[in-house]
């Protein structure tokens, strides 16, 4: 197995990774801040607040590392694209983290000020929102790139980079209808997302095609 090979399986496993990381994640958190919160309910909480929180982490290294393999795949093809795209997945890692930051400190707010809970609970949850819907629209723009270089350099089926740059545009449009007040994200996130799982398997099953002696630079 060569190194490409070797390299396709773990840029695979990664988007598979980061997926469910990130779904345990929010999955262990928001429920215990959609309901109305008070001081005991986030103490009593804080363990599967952080254990959510360490999962979207966990997502937030997976997409970080997804982008630094991905560069040398990419390179031989645009390198503007390829430098866009660890930018991007870079800035989409740092925006995840202050938002689980934004969340990280109400529990401990609930321990130490709880009178203080009602006023840091929306600024934790504007964080969280706010950050949240810019890294989105981030990893929208940046993938959007990365399946035009995908679609032009044939690494994937034509089909399936369609799909991702599809996907990924209603993503980023799905974040700026959310910061104006629409609730749409997550109905206009499901193409990119389903798009990531089968992407993922199809690397670590097909991996990428043969590096072409077309350069598109």
């Amino acid at each position: 197995m060569n190194t490409q090979r070797k390299n396709a399986i773990l840029i695979g496993g990664l988007f598979i990774l980061a997926i469910f990381a990130y779904a345990f994640g929010d999955g262990l958190i928001a429920p215990l801040l959609q309901k109305p919160t008070n001081a005991q309910s986030l103490v009593t909480g804080k363990t599967q607040i952080v254990i959510g929180a360490l999962l979207i982490l966990g997502n937030n290294l997976s997409i970080t590392i997804i982008g630094i393999l991905m560069f040398p795949v990419l390179h031989a093809y645009h390198k503007t694209v390829a430098l866009g795209y660890v930018g991007a997945r870079i800035i989409e890692a740092v925006l995840l983290t202050i938002g689980v930051i934004g969340l990280l400190i109400l529990p401990e707010i609930a321990q130490s000020s709880p009178n203080q809970l009602q006023t840091w609970v929306p600024i934790g949850l504007k964080v969280n929102f706010l950050s949240y819907q810019m890294a989105m629209l981030i990893l929208g723009i940046g993938s959007v790139a990365l399946c035009a270089s995908l679609y032009k350099s044939q690494l994937i089926p034509k089909w399936l980079s369609v799909w991702g740059g599809v996907g990924y545009f209603l993503l980023a449009m799905g974040a700026i209808a959310e910061l104006f007040g629409f609730a749409v994200g997550v109905m206009f996130a499901i193409p990119g997302g389903v798009f990531e799982l089968v992407f993922g398997v199809w690397l670590i099953i097909k991996g990428f095609k043969k590096q072409s002696t077309l350069i598109l630079n």
